[in-house]
């Protein structure tokens, strides 16, 4: 029985895909029902051989003018790209059943990386090449799109194996001494994490609102947070709030002055006392004094709500975990409640045994956005590594009705 292009039910559709190597959740089934709400229609779609599936792609359709569509495969199709003939196979099917859809055209983004590299983002000079998949897609009429002024489409990204992780032990000794340092103080400081429920996704909401306001980018919708917890569920995603448990903070700060006061009295029953030893019991009486100045201001506010500091939305898809969105308020930095969120994240990752902690887009220096590196500085902590993605890829089906409808929506833009 020869191979097959065809449509696929869900069931099968999503079996295949969970398990496939690239498996991503932008191309899930899951999230082409979420879409859905967006405006966008869903096809699952692959090439089956024997009744056996060997390749598939979920496609999101938009209507735009005059009865077309747009479509588009993120993070996909899902296929072995080292098989030419079936990737060739499978893009020309794609591109014909576009056209049958009244598709204009179809951008994709396959999730190959275009070299290996660091942390540091240095290529690691292995031999591997992705320039040979570029060359395979742009051979089924494929262009290499620029992407640099589109803020929402990713190409690079920060991941970390989590393979050989086990245990807390494994975990703090693979991160840097700076990042295992701030993800044991943000514990004994009483910042606690915990999952929410999508009645409560208000609570992440401003979190996002005033850290897009103070970083200046834009915040998706709440619906959109919304959906994405209610179409992946419980299993399969979690939006993880940082808190902090004013009472614990209070112990760890009355932990602190026991301690500044046994160094303390250490330096006062040293036989010499010279001026270096009377400093020393100065910063001791003056550290005690900024401890209890801090006790009074906590007692103050001490209620039965923990202080809200941080929150970010997770994914668990395939064989990763995916770091999706975080917002924090910058007043609670110093009590590091995102590295609580991340030391909480990556024991659910070892939990559940998955390989892949995705840290997701990482702009910085490397992608032209120096702006950015604070964020990737902060990824790097955790030590994963760097990697660019071959890119962006469209294939105009109907280039004379494609022309027109961008002079419209350009002319719709003007007008407002």
């Amino acid at each position: 029985m020869p191979i097959v292009f065809k449509e696929l039910d869900g069931t099968g559709y999503e079996k295949f895909a969970s398990s496939h190597e690239m498996a991503n959740f932008l191309q899930s089934s899951y999230s082409g029902n979420r879409r859905r709400i967006d405006g966008w229609n869903m096809h699952l779609v692959g090439m089956v051989d024997d009744g056996r599936i060997v390749s598939s792609a979920l496609l999101s359709s938009r209507k735009t003018f005059f009865g077309f569509y747009d479509f588009e495969c993120q993070q996909g199709p899902l296929v072995d790209y080292d098989d030419a003939d079936l990737t060739s196979l499978f893009l020309d099917n794609i591109l014909s059943y576009v056209k049958n859809k009244n598709g204009l055209g179809i951008k994709i983004n396959p999730k190959l990386p275009m070299n290996h590299r660091d942390m540091n983002g240095s290529i690691i000079d292995d031999g591997y090449d992705g320039h040979k998949y570029i060359d395979l897609i742009t051979r089924s009429g494929f262009l290499n799109i620029d992407i640099d002024n589109d803020p929402k489409l990713l190409r690079w990204y920060f991941k970390k194996d989590m393979s050989g992780i086990h245990n807390d032990k494994d975990l703090f000794d693979s991160v840097s001494v700076k990042t295992r340092q701030d993800m044991q103080r943000s514990e004994k400081m009483g910042v606690e994490v915990s999952p929410i429920d999508v009645k409560d996704i208000d609570i992440f909401i401003k979190l996002m609102d005033e850290t897009g306001a103070r970083r200046n980018f834009e915040v998706r919708s709440k619906s959109y947070y919304t959906s994405l917890l209610e179409y992946f569920g419980k299993s399969r995603s979690m939006c993880l709030i940082a808190k902090l448990n004013v009472s614990k903070y209070i112990t760890y700060l009355n932990s602190r002055i026991d301690f500044e006061n046994h160094e303390m009295n250490l330096a006062i029953n040293k036989v010499d006392n010279g001026p270096k030893l009377k400093l020393q019991i100065d910063a001791h009486k003056s550290q005690i004094a900024e401890l209890r100045e801090k006790i009074k201001e906590m007692s103050e506010k001490k209620s039965d709500k923990p202080i809200i500091m941080a929150g970010a939305v997770f994914i668990n898809y395939g064989s990763e975990l995916v770091y999706l969105s975080s917002g924090v308020y910058v007043e609670y930095s110093k009590f590091c409640p995102t590295y609580a969120i991340q030391l909480y994240a990556m024991r659910y990752a070892i939990k559940h045994k998955l390989p892949i902690y995705n840290f997701y887009g990482t702009k910085s220096s490397l992608s032209g956005h120096p702006e950015m590196d604070g964020i990737y500085n902060f990824k790097k902590g955790f030590n994963g590594y760097l990697e660019e993605q071959i890119g962006y890829f469209y294939k105009n089906i109907r280039p004379v009705a494609s022309f027109i409808i961008s002079m419209l929506r350009k002319i719709r833009k003007i007008l407002g």
